[in-house]
């Protein structure tokens, strides 16, 4: 069985990447970016996530900030949320789906 990661010994991209993702989550999804670190070859655990996300959060954030294209994406994704709840009554995973369709229209136009 191969040895776990640890995010410090992650590429910098990887763990850029990691930190983009980290944003667009709200910092939630901890199995889903494990799974996604795990598909790279990085074997981290949901809690080894969240202790990165509890001593770098404010890093993160501050490294946001100064992306436009980040701030940008989460402008959009807000944008397709609200168009999605504007479409009458629906569960939170129903507008969740319809959001992501906004979304992959507004950036593919398909």
């Amino acid at each position: 069985m191969p040895m776990r990661a640890t995010l410090s010994g992650l590429p910098a991209a990887t763990r850029r990447e990691l930190d983009r993702r980290l944003l667009r989550s709200g910092f939630a999804g901890y199995v889903d970016l494990s799974e996604w670190l795990a598909g790279r070859g990085f074997l981290v655990g949901k809690s080894a996530i969240g202790a990165y996300v509890k001593a770098n959060r404010s890093r993160i954030i501050a490294g946001a900030s100064s992306d436009s294209q980040v701030r940008g994406e989460c402008q959009l994704r807000a944008l397709c949320l609200l168009a999605a709840s504007l479409q009458g009554p629906a569960t939170q995973a129903q507008v969740l789906a319809r959001a992501d369709r906004f979304l992959t229209w507004s950036l593919t136009g398909r």
